[in-house]
C-alpha cells in the first residue's frame, strides 16, 4: 500500500517540476541556438533535413513563384519546430 503522505509529496514535486518546465525549455532552446550559431548544424544531433522533407513541396512551390517571404517563413517554421523538438528531447519530454 502506498503511503498517502509520500504520494501527496510526489504529486507536489511533479507539479513544481511542471511549473518551471517552460523556463527550462526556453533555456535549453537558447543553448541549442547558441550551439548552432557557434558550431553549425551537426547532422548527428539534428533532424533538420528530415523535417525539411515534410515541407519540400511547399518550399519548391514558393521558390517557383518567387515568393521569398514564404520560402523564408517555411524555413523558419522548420527551424523553430526542430529546435523545439530537440529542446524537449534533451529535457526528457
Amino acid at each position: 500500500m502506498v503511503n498517502p503522505d509520500r504520494w501527496l509529496q510526489s504529486c507536489a514535486e511533479d507539479s513544481m517540476d511542471d511549473e518551471d518546465f517552460e523556463e527550462r525549455l526556453y533555456e535549453e532552446y537558447c543553448d541549442i541556438e547558441k550551439s548552432i550559431a557557434k558550431d553549425g548544424v551537426d547532422n548527428s544531433e539534428h533532424d533538420f533535413g528530415d523535417t525539411m522533407c515534410e515541407y519540400a513541396s511547399r518550399v519548391m512551390q514558393s521558390i517557383a513563384k518567387g515568393d521569398d517571404a514564404l520560402t523564408l517563413a517555411l524555413v523558419k517554421e522548420v527551424y523553430i519546430r526542430e529546435v523545439n523538438a530537440m529542446a524537449k528531447r534533451n529535457l526528457g519530454e
